[in-house]
């Protein structure tokens, strides 16, 4: 199965509170769509996450809650789509231009302001031990140029947080004895910093509710780079949720094409890598970089790159792999490509990577949607890209819950099968007639009643897996 990921969304429809209050905002927004006999946004429910229509039925409304922002509130209060791309601030940090965190990143200087992050008034700080060059900035991209001696510093920002990446260049650089340990100067306002168990990090507040969360930090190297597949082909097959269905350029690239991919994107086919689990104290986060990786005396296994990140515990979304690899949070990428589903390895010809099996997990909170009353629910997925026009079956499934440190050792238990649906969409003119990206939706009566018992509070976390149904196919 393939896709691009926006936001993952579940589309609910619950019953409406009665006319009691007609001048409520509900209620005004069920006349006016009764009236037009067409949905009608109730404004006042927007969040970050959700979007709730009145329908033209009068009396029932649809919820759409998405695992990543649709929308961003600005300094005025108005709303605006998120875009992570970073800007230069009048008090000269760099900073997103719209996303549901305050985040800045240094603009070169002290390295004790490396980065704030704050959602609700409760902020970390990192800090690099040393003085930061200006950045250069690309995208989404800040990058701190020879922060160590052939070692650059390139944050990332994302709609919920951000990410740390040290590109180490060469074996020369790789010698230096600072990259034995990093550490990052840490300061938390109105949060405790604690690890979890399985090598990540929780920032909670007094009541104990995670507020920031970080995965484990991973290595890997470049020994692959020199191969036309891996992360590009695998990119072109991926599954992704999204509430639109805007077809990237290389979603109708045929995968035999597959080009060298971007090696700060995660490791690719060949790469060699490692995870590394979080050490926390009161007022420092450190990595121990993976010595092996370090000590390569291959120069093509150059560049080799350290990845923490932090983000929002708002909703979530993570990818698994049965050769270890994860990402918790993922985003579409540049190519707005995602993530994929099914068996990556060779079929008729195409080769996608080398025999491994990939999972998507979305995880929603009950949010606007406790307490009431499911009519019905659908799950609702964008598929980019597959390796045959004919049709195979994709399954959602319910799961136990994930979090920042799951990975495919320790994957949730599977809980039931919600839906499935038997597609093909992403090939565009290769298939006759032509197959472009689109929406797959999966419903049903399963997936109602399970949605209907989150919303009456009977479990806190609806976590669903999107799989192949049959994950020794390759073309699946």
């Amino acid at each position: 199965m393939a896709a691009a990921m926006q936001p993952a969304v579940a589309d609910v429809q619950a019953a409406g509170s009665s006319a009691a209050t007609p001048l409520s905002a509900e209620a005004a927004a069920s006349q006016k769509a009764a009236a037009d006999g067409s949905p009608v946004e109730v404004t006042d429910d927007r969040t970050e996450y959700e979007t709730t229509y009145a329908n033209p039925d009068g009396t029932t409304f649809t919820r759409d809650q998405s695992t990543v922002p649709v929308r961003a509130r600005q300094s005025d209060g108005s709303w605006t789509a998120p875009d992570p791309t970073l800007v230069v601030r009048a008090d000269g940090t760099v900073g997103p231009k719209a996303a549901v965190v305050d985040l800045a990143f240094s603009g070169g200087g002290a390295g004790s302001g490396l980065v704030d992050i704050t959602r609700g008034g409760k902020s970390l700080r990192l800090g690099w031990p040393g003085t930061l060059p200006k950045p250069t900035l690309d995208g989404v991209n800040a990058v701190y140029a020879d922060v160590l001696p052939g070692v650059d510093l390139r944050m990332t920002a994302t709609t919920e947080g951000f990410r740390e990446l040290l590109v180490v260049k060469t074996l020369e650089a790789a010698a230096n004895a600072e990259l034995k340990k990093i550490s990052f100067s840490l300061r938390a306002d109105g949060l405790t910093v604690a690890p979890t168990s399985g090598g990540g990090m929780t920032a909670v507040d007094e009541d104990a509710h995670p507020v920031f969360t970080a995965p484990p930090a991973l290595m890997w190297d470049s020994r692959g780079d020199g191969t036309t597949a891996g992360t590009a082909t695998q990119l072109e097959r991926s599954a992704a949720m999204t509430t639109t269905a805007t077809p990237s350029p290389s979603a109708t690239t045929d995968p035999s094409t597959g080009t060298k991919g971007d090696g700060t994107a995660g490791p690719g086919d060949g790469d060699a890598s490692a995870v590394l689990p979080v050490q926390v104290s009161w007022d420092a986060l450190a990595v121990v970089p993976d010595a092996t990786l370090l000590g390569n005396t291959d120069s093509g296994a150059f560049p080799v790159y350290i990845d923490p990140s932090v983000g929002l515990d708002q909703t979530a979304h993570t990818y698994l792999r049965s050769d270890g690899v994860s990402d918790f949070n993922w985003s579409n990428g540049s190519d707005n490509e995602g993530k994929g589903t099914g068996h990556c390895s060779s079929w008729n010809g195409y080769y996608c990577g080398p025999g491994y099996t990939e999972r998507l997990y979305f995880q929603f909170s009950p949010s606007g949607l406790a307490g009431k009353k499911v009519l019905s629910a659908t799950f609702r997925a964008t598929e980019s890209w597959s390796f045959t026009c004919d049709a195979r079956w994709v399954d959602l499934e319910r799961t136990s819950n994930i979090s920042s440190s799951t990975t495919w050792a320790t994957r949730p238990n599977n809980l039931g099968t919600m839906a499935t649906a038997d597609v093909s969409a992403g090939r565009s003119s290769l298939c006759d007639p032509s197959q472009p990206p689109a929406p797959i939706e999966f419903t049903g009566s399963s997936l109602t009643t399970t949605v209907g018992n989150f919303a009456a509070g009977k479990f806190s976390r609806l976590t669903l897996l999107v799989k192949a149904r049959d994950e020794t196919d390759t073309s699946s």
